[in-house]
């Protein structure tokens, strides 16, 4: 009967971890079951099987104790993670901050080495944009993904902007055209992420992306000289033509399904 007791506590308790605390809970219904089993055979149950369902069934929901012991490991997880991360930011920022001194006293102006730092930080920021955009993707939490993945494609654009613009003399005066390709960039990257996840969004995703990219290419284009306001005109009247072919014959398909 010991056995089929010790047996019966290992299945249930394989949820949770090996703590003392949950191992000491493990002996004290054990105690509790063997009790029972005695009690029952002192009063004449001879009954292997009764005995053993009903000193079970006398525990009752000692499951209920459970959670107490699962936030202990769980809470110690948590923080030994955040305390990783904050090493790790700490040896991050004093490697980007030895960087901007190094370079600072021997090779560039001050006026240019802020540039280590400031870059160091965005990239920084833009490395846990990418992990979270990961973790959310891999709990399908698709919308908080896109946020992320949004943050990070303009953080990419800011790093771009401003070390063109720092090194290269007079660039501030066309490194601005830059932040005219996130409106492309953006949508393209949904679009992506909508085709990876087979988003129920991936049409509309598929449209926003094609009016907004040929809309931005004319402005760029016109922008720069590099074509003629008129007549590329008619850049984005043509995807505006085919956002409403390609949304007919999804609207079509749909109602064929039904």
């Amino acid at each position: 009967m010991l056995q089929r007791f010790r047996a019966f506590l290992e299945l249930e308790f394989r949820e949770l971890q090996p703590t003392k605390e949950s191992e000491d809970y493990k002996a004290e219904l054990l105690g509790v079951l063997m009790d029972c089993a005695d009690e029952m055979k002192k009063n004449g149950e001879t009954d292997e099987d009764k005995i053993y369902n009903e000193s079970i069934a006398r525990l009752g929901d000692f499951k209920a104790n459970f959670s107490d012991f699962k936030t202990v490991p769980a809470v110690k997880k948590h923080l030994r993670s955040s305390l990783n991360f904050l090493l790790w930011a700490v040896v991050y920022v004093l490697i980007f901050t030895a960087a901007f001194l190094i370079v600072g006293f021997t090779a560039a102006p001050w006026s240019k080495a802020w540039l280590i730092l400031v870059c160091g930080v965005l990239a920084g920021i833009m490395g846990v944009s990418i992990y979270l955009a990961v973790v959310s993707s891999r709990k399908k939490r698709f919308i908080v993904t896109r946020i992320f993945s949004a943050v990070t494609s303009v953080l990419g654009v800011l790093i771009i902007y401003l070390c063109f613009s720092v090194l290269y003399p007079n660039a501030w005066s066309v490194s601005w055209l830059l932040f005219l390709f996130l409106p492309i960039i953006l949508p393209g990257v949904d679009l992506i992420l909508a085709i990876a996840t087979e988003s129920k969004t991936l049409i509309l995703d598929l449209l926003v992306f094609i009016i907004t990219a040929a809309t931005m290419i004319y402005v760029i284009f016109g922008v720069t000289a590099f074509l003629p306001w008129h007549p590329y005109w008619f850049i984005p009247v043509v995807a505006f033509v085919a956002d409403v072919v390609i949304a007919a014959v999804a609207v079509k398909k749909k109602f064929l399904k039904k």
